[in-house]
């Protein structure tokens, strides 16, 4: 009792106990599967104490004991591999272009995805009798490597197989692929990625601009050009080094199109050798996908947008198990409360159907903003803007406002290749900020979303805006909080067509929320006791237990927490901390591999977002090679098989 207390009062589970003690009582009458109390299965965690030295805070630590049904059982942190690490005479991380060469910096050196950002979402799948590690990388220039893994039968122990050289899944036949974020194991068997952050490609809209538009240096954009090899033809290569300098003259047509390739889910299938097969899928949108998470029913799919004002989508496809063909839909937020991080009725505008292959034509033949967009004038009457007849007042990238009109028959083009900026013209809410991981509690019918800040347009600004841009109402919370979205079916869209699944969500409410404190000694801004950024979500059926990871700069140290959801105590527990500086991506349960079950766990970047007063990593004189600073991939267990 004393820890809920202290739990309630520095975490700020939203509202009050009383109000959880409410929801379970309706979700026990509402559950398919018979509510919260009827979950069969039990597990808790022993709690991680803080770190409370500068050896403490740069290291990885976790829970060391967990209790499953009644047994305890000791678990740890176990290290698979380190960006820049040789494996079989191949330096994991290193980018290649698509040919299959080494990409370089501009002084040559070999280009790691390492300390700046690294690997992300990381996928155990199994074939042949073989244990396949799939990992993709969050850099300009991404990639996704296959690792082959060993078990030890007798404890579970998962290691590196270091006899199988890392082998690079080929992205060439779609432009290549950047920034991977997170991600899921498809129950088909494949590793289900994604592309975050995609360029803007509504910078370009003057045909003849080829030198004074900033745009054209993007380091997205230049990434994507140098992974093409793209000299001579995209920009002129004066030095023939393959880099795109100041300087150098852009070719207009080729960089107002090559944004368009990437922003989208990511498909990777492994052979019983080991051999990657990847693929794209353009018929579910292109924005700033942090995960694509696919229901039981193989078809729905839920699609988070992760910067500031963006979207939530939900695709849902025409064939359970195959993602290259469906509807894309898009939320509108309507308020129903602005107490804690805010409660909606969520209601869904179809946005189109195709198929990836009608959407790669699209890019492949060069589609260009200005063949989707005319962009009209923007004007203001006193703090009220508007937009000509015809034109559409939206408000999306960066927080800019746009008047828009769809050119004639490129509906289809704007509602896949400019998702976010269509579902913005139709009247679905792009006010959401810092959108990241989801998950489902197939115990309850209920999804959960992080939201990593709630500011920016999630913020009450119905002083300076127009309705249609304010849906979205509430008070300002740095530290973030995990909404839920319960699922149902017999849902229609705006239009008053049915939608075709049984998973789709009508409201939307805080179920957790971090609490700003005073800026401590250590530079902690967010409750110590409590979420802060949440980022990456992960539920475990059966057990009612939420993990929630960070990605904050206001705890010194990243944690991920152990939410008990079951009867509605709603308690935290803290099961990791990362170096200082660095993140935690990944957080994902494999339940059953081999009579094991695993917490997948990816430190990214350590000491790259700050510094850690005192303490010193250790680095080497060659940045690309193993040291304090390099991300790290591994896992938390092994668990008793959790099915």
């Amino acid at each position: 009792m004393e820890k809920m207390k202290k739990i309630l009062a520095s975490s700020m589970l939203v509202a009050v106990a009383l109000t959880f003690a409410a929801c379970s009582s309706k979700e026990k009458s509402d559950d398919n599967s018979g509510g919260a109390s009827s979950k069969p299965y039990t597990m808790s965690f022993s709690e991680l104490a803080l770190p409370t030295d500068n050896n403490g805070k740069a290291a990885i630590r976790s829970a060391t004991s967990v209790t499953v049904n009644g047994t305890a059982h000791t678990i740890g942190f176990s290290e698979l591999v380190k960006t820049g690490q040789t494996v079989n005479g191949v330096v994991f991380g290193t980018i290649k272009d698509k040919d299959g060469a080494n990409m370089t910096y501009a002084d040559g050196s070999a280009y790691v995805c390492h300390n700046g950002s690294g690997p992300d979402h990381t996928t155990i799948l199994e074939n042949g009798g073989n244990l396949y590690m799939v990992s993709q990388m969050e850099c300009d220039n991404g990639g996704v490597y296959v690792t082959k893994l060993s078990q030890n039968a007798s404890t579970g122990a998962l290691a590196l197989d270091s006899t199988f050289a890392p082998k690079w899944a080929d992205f060439s036949a779609d432009g290549g692929t950047y920034i991977g974020c997170a991600g899921q194991k498809t129950s088909w068997g494949t590793h289900l990625g994604s592309e975050e952050y995609e360029p803007d490609m509504g910078l370009f809209d003057d045909a003849a601009d080829t030198t004074n538009n900033s745009a054209y240096d993007d380091p997205k954009l230049v990434a994507i050009a140098e992974y093409q090899k793209l000299a001579g033809t995209a920009w002129t290569d004066a030095d023939s080094d393959g880099k795109v300098d100041s300087g150098e003259s852009r070719d207009a047509a080729k960089f107002q199109n090559i944004g368009y390739w990437m922003g989208f889910i990511t498909e990777v299938s492994v052979d019983a050798s080991g051999n990657p097969t990847a693929k794209k899928h353009y018929s579910m949108g292109r924005f700033a996908h942090e995960l694509g998470y696919v229901m039981p029913d193989n078809k729905t799919v839920y699609l988070t947008d992760d910067g500031q004002n963006t979207g939530l989508f939900m695709y849902v496809a025409t064939t359970a198990g195959d993602l290259s063909a469906g509807t894309l839909y898009a939320a509108k937020w309507t308020q129903t409360s602005a107490t804690g991080v805010g409660s909606a009725n969520l209601t869904w505008y179809k946005l189109g159907t195709a198929t990836d292959a009608e959407i790669k034509a699209l890019v492949t033949s060069g589609t260009k903003f200005r063949d989707i967009f005319t962009r009209g004038t923007l004007s203001s009457s006193g703090s009220t803007a508007y937009c000509d007849s015809g034109f559409t007042l939206t408000k999306t990238y960066y927080n800019t406002m746009e008047c828009l009109k769809v050119n004639s028959g490129m509906e289809k083009a704007a509602a896949f290749l400019e998702t976010r900026r269509y579902a913005a013209m139709l009247g679905a809410t792009t006010e959401f900020n810092k959108e990241e991981g989801v998950t489902f509690n197939s115990d309850d019918n209920k999804l959960y979303v992080a939201m990593s800040v709630v500011k920016n347009g999630m913020k009450d600004e119905s002083a300076s805006l127009p309705a249609s841009l304010n849906h979205i109402a509430l008070t300002e919370n740095l530290c973030g909080a995990v909404y839920e979205l319960p699922v149902t079916s017999g849902v229609s869209d705006t239009a008053s067509a049915a939608i075709n699944s049984s998973y789709v969500a009508t409201t939307m409410s805080g179920l957790v929320a971090g609490t700003k404190i005073t800026t401590d000694s250590d530079g902690n801004k967010c409750a110590l006791t409590g979420i802060s950024e949440p980022d990456n979500v992960a539920y475990l059926p059966g057990y009612g237990v939420l993990l929630i990871g960070e990605d904050t700069g206001s705890h010194v140290n990243d944690m991920v927490w152990a939410m008990d959801i079951k009867g509605g105590t709603n308690l935290l527990t803290r099961i990791f901390t990362a170096p200082a500086g660095s993140e935690t991506t990944s957080p994902f349960w494999d339940p059953n591999i081999g009579g094991y079950g695993y917490l997948m766990m990816v430190i990214q970047h350590p000491f790259g977002e700050s510094d850690l007063s005192g303490y010193t990593p250790t680095t080497t004189a060659d940045n690309n090679d193993v040291d304090e600073k390099s991300s790290v991939i591994g896992y938390i267990g092994p668990f008793p098989a959790l099915n």
